[in-house]
């Protein structure tokens, strides 16, 4: 799309936007993760906390029937909520789930972490079709009855990180296309400006005395406002030789130009009227032949030789 100076900084820029966009979700996504897994978390623990609520003291009864049944009602009106397991500390275990409930031993359970602290999250794919178990001690008053985990559906899960991902991306493109464009949008000008420079200095090196525009942005206007002073200045120098250049081909004094090898650049009228050949003819003719054309005294040539090779010491 461009080139030179404007590609050069708006792909660096735009690379650099791409890193920032690449390292935002591995900053981002963990901690999104754990906010995700404690919505689930606030989940098993206000269900735990309202079935334990109404069922405490039947677990100390160790009236099951109660047990079941309440919980069998919740889950018929929880979805998020999968199944439900009790494990007391004498090894029993039951399994609730809306429809079944069925007594296992403990080494039937034997995958079922053992929860240290008061509550545990963590994913449990591997067991049921669930995505989280939540975990947590069975407290009445300060007797420990046993444990009790809930398994949750993860679909809410995967939708928060569907969410993540899909807002991610629209920031990201957003975010993306719109930096490009206002980076071309900035970009135009100074690119269009540092293009008229360009041509401007096109221009003086064939010849032509042209003006830069010098309400350029920042250093373009300084750069401008130079290009314009040599422009001036370079324009009265042309003017300068010009005129010497008129009045060395108008004077009545021959004059004759030659390059440092000897071969003659130009001659004036006068010099041709006293050799008596056309300029044409006297271009690269070599100085010694023009020189025997004059009629020079032996003294003379000597000090044109000197002359030659050292230029200051000439006085002829």
């Amino acid at each position: 799309m461009w080139h030179g100076i404007a590609a050069h900084f708006y792909w660096r820029q735009v690379v650099l936007i791409v890193a920032v966009i690449v390292v935002v979700p591995i900053v981002l996504l963990p901690l999104y993760q754990q906010r995700a897994s404690e919505i689930i978390g606030s989940q098993g623990e206000v269900f735990v906390s309202t079935t334990l609520g109404s069922t405490r003291e039947a677990l100390y009864d160790e009236d099951f029937t109660f047990v079941i049944q309440y919980v069998q009602r919740v889950l018929k009106n929880t979805d998020q909520i999968l199944q439900v397991i009790l494990k007391s500390n004498d090894g029993r275990v039951v399994r609730i789930d809306a429809e079944h409930w069925s007594l296992a031993t403990e080494e039937e359970f034997a995958d079922l972490p053992i929860v240290q602290d008061r509550t545990l999250l963590y994913r449990s794919e591997d067991r049921s079709s669930s995505a989280f178990t939540y975990a947590s001690q069975v407290l009445i008053t300060t007797f420990h009855w046993g444990d009790i985990y809930i398994d949750i559906d993860g679909s809410a899960y995967q939708r928060l990180i569907r969410n993540f991902w899909t807002g991610y991306a629209v920031v990201s493109i957003t975010l993306l296309l719109g930096s490009m464009g206002f980076l071309w949008l900035s970009a135009r000008p100074v690119v269009r400006q540092l293009a008229e420079l360009q041509t401007v200095a096109g221009e003086i090196g064939e010849g032509r005395f042209a003006h830069a525009d010098e309400s350029g942005i920042g250093e373009i206007a300084g750069l401008a406002h130079a290009l314009n002073s040599m422009t001036d200045s370079l324009q009265d120098k042309t003017e300068q030789v010009h005129q010497l250049a008129r009045v060395v081909r108008e004077t009545n004094e021959a004059f004759m130009l030659f390059d440092a090898t000897g071969n003659s650049l130009f001659a004036n009228e006068a010099m041709t009227k006293l050799l008596d050949r056309s300029e044409n003819r006297l271009m690269n003719e070599d100085i010694w032949g023009i020189l025997d054309q004059l009629s020079l005294e032996p003294a003379q040539l000597d000090a044109v030789r000197q002359g030659i090779a050292s230029p200051k010491g000439l006085t002829w």
